[in-house]
């Protein structure tokens, strides 16, 4: 088995789930790539040397889960 690391735990910024809100014109796929630079960025990683990022959602909402990364895959 293949060493696993957790580099750094990130998040997006939140706002109102509404065609009017802040990331209505923002694909998951987007907000992805953000934290994904943001990850680089904080640790100098090598990006070359990312082989699987795990996702998932901290705040699901009324029963209810937000899977972006389901979206974004």
């Amino acid at each position: 088995m293949a060493d696993a690391f957790v580099l750094q735990t990130l998040r997006t910024a939140r706002t109102k789930a509404s065609p009017r809100g802040g990331f209505a014109g923002t694909s998951p796929v987007d907000l992805l790539v953000s934290l994904q630079r943001e990850l680089i960025r904080r640790t100098e990683l090598d990006p070359g040397r990312i082989e699987d990022v795990i996702i998932g959602c901290g705040a699901a909402g009324l029963g209810v889960a937000v899977l972006v990364e389901r979206v974004a895959s």
